[in-house]
């Protein structure tokens, strides 16, 4: 259904080849799968027809719109032709869809419960995000998931060094299972320091920088179950930080300590060592 703004030529498909006319090539009027231009296509067609009733399109991020009145507070989520839909008025939702059904091809699946590697499951006190299977699969690719767990991400003692190592004889893994890590951290955040660190060795990474990732793979193998548990509560956000001595290889003698956020303010406090 998405009509692309550019003219784009095929290849007859397999089975569909004219044996008179052989050599033509086809002109495209919409959007295919496979398509480089699918996507963008896809989403220009869906913006369009938000932004005419009324959505309005976030710059933080440009796949979330967001309808906004005295009486309801809708949000849609878009990526490429999956759509999230939720909002705080049940009849209005049903007529976007409606008016949605009516516009594009499309189906409605319900309840949310999977979305982009994530699952939703809905508990009487709020909703728990996981990413159990995404998690599996990761192991699986990595060839660990037989593997025993461990109870850290990162060991307590330096890993991650720039020499003193033979080089990874398989780079290409390396990136791959990392990259995979970083897409784990939507629901796991406390593996962000330990993946973080290994990603500073993408571009050439060494048997020990393997080995470290092999620990955070193996943290995850006994915490599979683990996720994010959104819940009611006030618009009141605590953060804490606090140096990482043991793993600090240069004596900074700066600061520790913590930073709390209250709404729009920000109370932090630092102690020298």
């Amino acid at each position: 259904f998405c009509k692309l703004d550019e003219k784009v030529y095929m290849e007859q498909p397999p089975g569909f080849v004219d044996p008179s006319s052989s050599c033509l090539v086809c002109k495209l009027h919409k959007a295919i799968y496979g398509l480089k231009q699918a996507p963008r296509a896809s989403y220009s067609t869906y913006s369009s027809f938000l932004l005419s009733h009324g959505f309005t399109n976030r710059k933080c991020d440009t796949s979330l719109f967001v309808h906004k009145t005295s009486f309801s507070l809708t949000f849609l989520l878009i990526y490429v032709d999956d759509i999230f839909l939720t909002g705080t008025n049940a009849t209005y939702i049903q007529t976007l869809l409606s008016h949605m059904h009516l516009a594009f091809s499309m189906k409605d699946l319900g309840d949310l419960s999977y979305f982009l590697g994530i699952s939703i499951q809905s508990h009487h006190n709020g909703f728990f995000l996981h990413q159990h299977k995404y998690a599996s699969d990761l192991l699986l690719k990595a060839g660990m998931i037989g593997c025993k767990p461990c109870s850290t991400p990162v060991s307590s003692k330096p890993s991650f060094t720039a020499s003193d190592s033979l080089p990874y004889p398989n780079p290409s893994l390396y990136r791959s299972i990392v990259g995979g890590l970083q897409y784990l951290t939507i629901t796991r955040p406390e593996l962000s320091y330990a993946v973080n660190q290994a990603c500073q060795f993408m571009h050439s990474p060494t048997v020990d920088n393997f080995f470290a990732v092999k620990r955070i793979l193996r943290y995850i193998k006994g915490s599979l179950s683990d996720g994010l548990l959104f819940t009611p509560s006030s618009f009141q956000l605590h953060a804490y930080t606090d140096s990482n001595w043991a793993g600090d290889h240069i004596d900074r003698r700066s600061t520790s300590g913590y930073c709390i956020f209250l709404g729009d303010n920000l109370i932090s406090r630092a102690s020298k060592k």
